[in-house]
């Protein structure tokens, strides 16, 4: 029996992402946000875990949508989709360059 690694979603510096814990499949998560300013785009899952989705958050025209925008408490992003049916949770994921080791 072999096993297939799976390739983790690529994230790239500066855009916005957000991680959402939900039975509910990224499509009907995605169905669920009626939003005229942004999008959600779904990336993939974390890891192998089941119910655990990563998506990309862009604003309608495009454009990188700012952390500052996605913020709890402000009727932000991470407020419409926690409000989304079935939505257990939803954090602001970090992209961070990881720092190379001295080899020497």
């Amino acid at each position: 029996m072999s096993t297939q690694a799976k390739i983790p979603p690529a994230m790239q510096p500066g855009l916005s992402y957000i991680h959402v814990t939900s039975q509910q499949s990224p499509q009907d998560i995605s169905a669920s946000v009626t939003s005229r300013d942004w999008n959600l785009n779904y990336l993939g899952p974390v890891g192998e875990l089941d119910g655990e989705h990563i998506f990309e958050v862009r604003k309608s025209t495009g454009e990188v949508m700012k952390r500052d925008e996605l913020a709890e408490g402000t009727g932000g992003v991470l407020d419409v989709v926690k409000g989304v049916q079935g939505v257990r949770g939803v954090k602001l994921l970090e992209t961070k360059q990881r720092a190379k080791r001295n080899e020497f």
